[in-house]
């Protein structure tokens, strides 16, 4: 998904949770049926296969062209999935370059943050040129040139537009392994946290743990106060507190043992018996000036770079069976995910991105941080 979803229970991403919507996307993403080839195919009901086609089509998940259903949104066969991961890492290779060419000023700028005392450059510069540039800043400048179609009211309940694949294996979890793409991201009064990596597993960090309401944190947080949204500001607050100081002396304040647990567990900070220090990089609103002026030059050299290209990637996607049944902007939107994706893999493997490694099981490949305004 690629946007925001503000009524969960009227959006596509709830019609989703149905196991036999699933069954139905699974035989329609390789070809266009009518409803009883897709009976044919499933096994279900013609009655629940008809009463689900007219919820998808009101979801716009699919359309109907004369007496076949199509789909509607980009959802890739597992075929399709590796053919769009070996594309990526073709142009990521060559955007690496441009990356590694501006290096200079991007470090020099990064080191005026206030962060950059406690936290490492490739942890900063994943931050800054792999998530918060190359994904959300060059999004907004292809959605500008009309290259990429994301957000908008594109299905009902929010502000998004849908994308999928077909993972049929556990084998088939190495396609997302490593390809970091995926922005995670919530606010909280003056506090925005957020996650970026990949998608093949569980995300131990704000916002995920308080989307899935994951029970260990809620816990606690509920322990801070019955109001979720005033107990999340009071450990963001307290993360800011610990990052102003760097190394601090350790809380003692009953009250505020539960923050400091939470912010342990996830990884936040690291403590002692007598002080506490951040892990991970807490933005100010003057660092977060210096990061809008980094993705500003870098994004329009990277548009410049996907302008040079867009001629050899629309060939390319000549192979793609979506390339003939969905919106090119749309199309291409899932393709510089991989395409940025693959190219933030290569700059962590070779050492010039922080490398997130899983810690737990199920977990995914990702780093966090959070933003003050």
């Amino acid at each position: 998904m690629c946007g925001s979803v503000t009524n969960y229970e009227k959006s596509a991403l709830k019609l989703l949770e149905n196991d036999s919507v699933i069954k139905i996307l699974d035989v329609l993403v390789r070809n266009p049926l009518t409803i009883e080839e897709i009976v044919d195919k499933t096994g279900l009901e013609k009655e629940d296969v008809t009463h689900l086609i007219s919820d998808m089509i009101n979801m716009d998940i699919v359309r109907k062209e004369g007496n076949v259903y199509i789909l509607n949104f980009c959802l890739f066969s597992r075929e399709d999935a590796y053919k769009l991961r070996e594309l990526g890492f073709t142009f990521g290779e060559k955007l690496y370059r441009i990356i590694l060419d501006n290096l200079e000023w991007i470090d020099e700028s990064l080191a005026k943050t206030s962060c950059s005392k406690y936290t490492s450059l490739d942890m900063l510069r994943f931050i800054v040129v792999g998530a918060h540039t190359l994904d959300l800043k060059v999004l907004s400048l292809l959605y500008e040139k009309k290259l990429a179609l994301c957000g908008g009211n594109r299905h009902p309940g929010g502000n998004y537009t849908l994308f999928g694949r077909e993972i049929s294996s556990k084998e088939d979890v190495s396609l997302v392994r490593g390809m970091y793409f995926g922005c995670h991201s919530d606010s909280w009064g003056k506090y925005t946290f957020r996650s970026f990596g990949d998608h093949s597993g569980l995300r131990w960090a704000f916002p995920d743990v308080v989307w899935r309401k994951e029970p260990l944190v809620m816990n606690r947080l509920l322990k801070l106060g019955k109001e979720i949204d005033v107990c999340v500001k009071r450990i963001a607050c307290l993360l800011e507190n610990i990052a102003s100081d760097y190394y601090c002396a350790r809380v003692r304040d009953s009250s505020l043992e539960y923050a400091l647990d939470t912010l342990l567990e996830l990884g936040y900070i690291e403590c002692s018996d007598s002080y506490c220090r951040p892990i991970v990089p807490v933005f100010r609103a003057s660092d977060m000036k210096i990061v809008r002026q980094i993705s500003d030059h870098l994004g329009e050299i990277i548009v410049s770079f996907v302008e040079d290209n867009i001629f050899d990637i629309r060939s390319m996607l000549r192979d793609f069976r979506l390339y003939y049944w969905v919106d090119f902007r749309e199309l291409f939107t899932e393709v510089w995910h991989w395409i940025f994706g693959a190219t933030n893999n290569i700059l962590a493997c070779r050492g010039y991105f922080f490398k997130p490694i899983a810690k737990r099981k199920y977990e995914g490949e990702y780093i966090m941080w959070m933003e003050v305004s």
